[in-house]
């Protein structure tokens, strides 16, 4: 009788525990890819958070306002091509896609020298469509919160996620290789960042875009990427974006060296007039498990990690979300 009471004791404890959770996942950051799955769990049943320290959704492809212009792409991207992301997130999520190569020009073929295919609207477009999705879905969605800190109960089997403003408790962990992670029982864990210089351009020219993605121009810029068929605000117009990422913010202060190597290399018409220059850095965290796992192997129990290096890693989860997820839709 005593052991049948002790086991029904600890089976209602454990109850009891996975009730008091206030959510099954949490999301440490915003990306495209963490954005999907966090509503394929939602789909499924499960509670869902989403914590943002940004005041947009999208990480490294959210978008920021420059140089006058709105909702403009955040550094320099490629989603290269595949036909499964493709046709998933036309269906699913509502993109619309054109040739890197051509981008005023649709349903041009693509060529295997070309570098893909892009949102037609940019990175707007896609985070866009998958805010809607979340207004639409039962996440919760916290913008403007670092995730300042996670302890993690070994006893209860739970984790609590703290910001500045909230404490939450949860069963799992949704983590990218770029998520930022204080984990409060190990103190000398740091979770590295490093810094992405980005310098923004807007140029009147009398000349149209000559490209749209470049692996840098000069030894001071590592790639560079013209925006302006993914601006609508800049359609008809004579100004052209382009977002160069620097080797370091020392370049900040000489935009016109960046105009005049584009000149040399035919970029730019030779009367092309600097308009406005601005810059952005991007910090990006990085999160590695094993660093974790090293302080106590247990602590991998509180963790999910997905896949992030990659736009293309979107691939391998493409055939679980297609289970879940509805035709897009606007109403």
């Amino acid at each position: 009788m005593i052991r049948f009471f002790l086991f029904f004791f600890s089976f209602f404890h454990l109850i009891l525990s996975a009730i008091e959770v206030d959510f099954d996942y949490v999301f440490v950051g915003s990306g495209p890819i963490s954005i999907l799955e966090a509503l394929h769990k939602s789909y499924q049943g499960s509670r869902v958070l989403i914590i943002e320290e940004a005041s947009r959704i999208g990480g490294a492809w959210k978008t920021i306002d420059i140089c006058g212009v709105s909702n403009v792409d955040m550094g320099c991207h490629l989603i290269g091509i595949n036909p499964s992301i493709q046709h998933f997130l036309e269906k699913y999520v509502g993109c619309h896609f054109v040739p890197m190569h051509n981008p005023y020009q649709e349903n041009t073929p693509l060529r295997s020298t070309d570098n893909g295919i892009y949102f037609s609207q940019g990175c707007f477009e896609l985070v866009n469509n998958l805010s809607l999705l979340l207004q639409k879905s039962s996440v919760t969605l916290l913008l403007n919160q670092k995730l300042e800190g996670v302890f993690l109960d070994f006893s209860q089997s739970t984790a609590t996620v703290r910001t500045r403003d909230f404490r939450y408790t949860t069963s799992k962990l949704v983590a990218t290789p770029y998520s930022h992670i204080h984990v409060e029982n190990f103190p000398s864990y740091q979770t590295p960042e490093h810094k992405f210089h980005h310098l923004y351009l807007l140029i009147e020219s009398d000349l149209s875009p000559q490209f749209t993605y470049q692996n840098g121009c000069c030894s001071a810029m590592s790639r560079m990427m013209n925006l302006t068929p993914f601006c609508p605000e800049l359609k008809g117009t004579r100004f052209q974006l382009i977002a160069i990422q620097t080797q370091n913010e020392s370049y900040f202060n000489n935009p016109r060296f960046f105009v005049e190597e584009l000149k040399k290399k035919s970029y730019l018409s030779q009367n092309s007039y600097l308009h406005a220059a601005e810059s952005y850095t991007f910090l990006q965290s990085s999160f590695n498990l094993h660093n974790i796992t090293r302080f106590d192997p247990k602590a991998a129990q509180f963790f999910d990690m997905i896949h992030t290096h990659s736009f293309l890693e979107m691939s391998s989860y493409i055939e679980s979300w297609k289970k879940t997820f509805k035709l897009f839709s606007t109403n």
